[in-house]
C-alpha cells in the first residue's frame, strides 16, 4: 500500500467531507483530491498536518506502512506491562512449588 493509499485511508476514516477536512488541515480540497485519487502524492506539511490532527494515527503505519494503524494508549502499554510482570511472578510462584513438591516427596521417603 502506497503512502498515499495510507493518507487516503485516514482522510475516509475521519468522517468529516473533503471540504471539512481541507478546512481543518489548512489545505485545499483539490489538493485532497489529487492525492485521493492518487494522481498526487502528499507531502510532509500534509502529513504532518494530519499526525497532528489525528494523533491516534501511527506515525510509523503513516509514512511507511510498517505497524499497525492506530498507536497503542498509555493505558494499553501500562495493561501489558502488567500482565507481562504478573506473568513472570506467576511462573517464579510455579517454579517454588513444584521445588516444595519435590522436597515433600523426599521427606516422605525418608
Amino acid at each position: 500500500m502506497s503512502i498515499g493509499e495510507r493518507v487516503k485511508l485516514v482522510m475516509d476514516a475521519s468522517g468529516l467531507s473533503k471540504s471539512e477536512l481541507a478546512n481543518t488541515l489548512d489545505v485545499s480540497q483539490a489538493q485532497l483530491s489529487h492525492i485521493s485519487s492518487g494522481r498526487n502524492k502528499p507531502g510532509i506539511d500534509l502529513i504532518q498536518k494530519l499526525l497532528i490532527k489525528f494523533p491516534e494515527i501511527a506515525p510509523e503505519w503513516l509514512l511507511n506502512g510498517q505497524g499497525e494503524r492506530l498507536k497503542r494508549s498509555n493505558n494499553s502499554q501500562e495493561l501489558e506491562l502488567f500482565l507481562h510482570k504478573t506473568e513472570q511472578k506467576l511462573k517464579e510462584i510455579q517454579l517454588e512449588l513444584r521445588e516444595l513438591e519435590l522436597e515433600m516427596r523426599e521427606k516422605r521417603k525418608i
